[in-house]
């Protein structure tokens, strides 16, 4: 629904890191013609299995890919993996037809979360996180390697959970206290206070 509102109806899409496969599923039932990239070749038969489309086995920055070939491409939490994002967003960019969308989502490095919790904070974890943004660091490492008109915001990610009543009741007090510290809605969007951030970028036309 996010990219439906920034005009991504359907076309070629391309995800980077597609894990099972569950949104290359969702992706196709919307429309979307999908192609996965995913590094771990046993994941990766997984994801074909669940998703019908097709899934190249490597790293994002090692795939050759058609230049100007795909509408939409999306990274769900995989740029803070990559040690070095800069020449996969422009091998990326250079994949998408002019006028292409890239949407990505991460950890929200300057969210009331990361600033409350310090080393407490849940999204840290060095041994598999490499590299940490904000709306301000994302931006600049999308317009710095030649995506223009880019666009944050922040979710929560209590936003995405698929809760039973039990567990529901148990995490709802906290998301509450840290909504009323921030001064958010606990499921509303915000410029820079939630947990997530995610971006839409255009390659220039």
């Amino acid at each position: 629904r996010w990219m439906r509102r920034h005009g991504c109806g359907g076309g070629r899409l391309l995800e980077v890191g597609v894990a099972r496969g569950d949104f290359l599923a969702e992706a196709r039932r919307w429309g979307f013609a999908p192609l996965g990239i995913e590094p771990e070749p046993s994941t990766a038969e997984e994801a074909r299995r669940r998703s019908g489309a097709e899934v190249l086995v490597g790293w994002a920055e090692e795939v050759e890919l058609p230049a100007a070939s795909f509408d939409v491409v999306c990274l769900w939490h995989v740029v803070e993996h990559i040690p070095q994002p800069r020449p996969v967003l422009e091998a990326l960019r250079h994949s998408l037809k002019p006028g292409g969308r890239l949407f990505c989502e991460v950890p929200n490095a300057g969210s009331v979360m990361a600033r409350r919790q310090g080393e407490r904070w849940d999204y840290l974890d060095p041994g598999h996180h490499v590299g940490f943004f904000g709306p301000h660091t994302l931006r600049r490492a999308l317009e710095s390697t030649g995506y223009d008109e880019v666009e944050t915001e922040t979710i929560p990610m209590f936003r995405y959970a698929q809760l039973d009543a039990t567990t529901l009741l148990k995490r709802l007090p906290r998301r509450l206290e840290f909504s009323l510290r921030a001064r958010v809605q606990p499921l509303a969007p915000h410029p820079w206070k939630q947990d997530l951030l995610r971006a839409v970028a255009t390659k220039p036309a």
